[in-house]
């Protein structure tokens, strides 16, 4: 597994926090070595981590990860491309509740969630549960990259978290262009850097096993590319995932 360490601030004790590697294709790590066993529904976690989409490797942060940054603040989840709460294009396994009950059974409970969703979405809210009327905020619009404009998602993350927030941004927007230019603002504004706990980013690369379902947009850039920002993100010392 990869690391942070961090040190800290009160204790000056040094801390380590695992993250997944970054292997294979930027997704299930045993991917292209996929083969579905029959037994498979006999072992823990039963066939899911032999599917291409599977997130059963993704080690995301739990309460005690979060307690320990702060235990003062409120917890964020941003979703940039977060079609049905319940449904996203892969199924339930890209939607929002995924997180929402991946993070709870981690002991970590969302406070507020904003979501962006231009495709028109009959009956959106009949899909969300009671418990999250309060708290999720859906803007059935483009999201932009403009600087400083309130359709920028990034914009609101500035305006709306302090530091000691738990904030997590996931980005699959599903359009390459807009994708690169908000993670370029991500890694070039320390503020964004301090304040994003844990970053979802689907990057459509050549090399990809999913490339065929991109079209020309992925054609371009080339999964060396992908190591590299993904890298170049840890280093700064961003959690950032390859997202599904």
């Amino acid at each position: 597994f990869s690391t942070y360490v961090h040190k800290d601030s009160c204790s000056g004790k040094l801390q380590t926090t695992f993250i997944e590697p970054l292997a294979s294709t930027l997704r299930v790590p045993i991917y292209p070595c996929i083969q579905m066993p029959p037994t498979c529904s006999q072992e823990p976690g039963g066939c899911s981590k032999y599917d291409i989409l599977s997130t059963d490797y993704l080690l995301m942060a739990s309460a005690e990860d979060v307690d320990r940054r702060s235990d003062m603040g409120e917890k964020y989840f941003f979703d940039l491309g977060s079609t049905y709460y319940d449904a996203g294009l892969g199924g339930a396994s890209d939607s929002f509740k995924w997180f929402k009950e991946t993070y709870e059974a981690r002991g970590v409970v969302f406070d507020h969630v904003y979501a962006w969703e231009p495709k028109n979405l009959p009956g959106y809210w009949s899909h969300v549960p009671d418990d999250m009327y309060l708290k999720l905020h859906f803007y059935n619009m483009f999201a932009t990259a403009d600087l400083g404009a309130m359709s920028n998602p990034l914009t609101h993350v500035l305006k709306r978290c302090k530091k000691e927030d738990f904030v997590v941004v996931k980005v699959d927007i599903d359009n390459n262009e807009l994708e690169e230019k908000l993670i370029s603002q991500i890694k070039s504004n320390p503020m964004l850097v301090e304040l994003i706990d844990e970053l979802y980013w689907e990057h459509h690369v050549s090399g990809s096993p999913l490339q065929s379902n991109w079209g020309m947009q992925s054609k371009s850039v080339k999964m060396s590319h992908s190591y590299n920002s993904f890298l170049q993100m840890r280093k700064l010392g961003l959690f950032v995932h390859s997202w599904i």
